[in-house]
């Protein structure tokens, strides 16, 4: 049975709990900053998470949906040079893919956006392709 040790690694909480039941096969994760050319940025999360079969893919997502229940830790700010900088958690959208859950998230880093269009980030990043 193929196991990816970094879903285990890079969780918290009991979605950690989940991947010590329930391992994943792959986890990719890719950071971006977009920015409106006004001084307002917000950076994007997305992280591809693999599993055996659809239905673990689809368990996962029932327990990373709940605020609070823990995360895939997102890559931090620092990659992007924006030292403690960090994802509050609130702007996110999972979607199934498969037997992958793809998970968007996005957050302000400089300005202001509003809470819509963070949450409409965090799901256009959702459909980026994996690479």
């Amino acid at each position: 049975m193929k196991r990816d040790l970094k879903c285990l690694l890079n969780s918290t909480g009991k979605v950690q709990e989940f991947f010590l039941r329930t391992p994943c096969t792959s986890l990719v994760m890719r950071l971006y900053a977009v920015g409106d050319g006004h001084g307002n940025a917000a950076v994007l999360s997305v992280a591809w998470i693999g599993f055996r079969t659809k239905k673990d893919a689809v368990a996962f997502e029932r327990v990373e949906q709940v605020q609070d229940n823990g995360d895939v830790t997102p890559l931090g700010g620092a990659l992007l040079g924006l030292a403690g900088f960090r994802f509050t958690g609130h702007h996110y959208h999972a979607r199934p893919r498969g037997r992958t859950m793809v998970i968007g998230e996005a957050d302000t880093a400089t300005g202001r956006f509003d809470a819509e269009e963070l949450d409409a980030l965090a799901e256009v990043v959702a459909y980026f392709p994996k690479p």
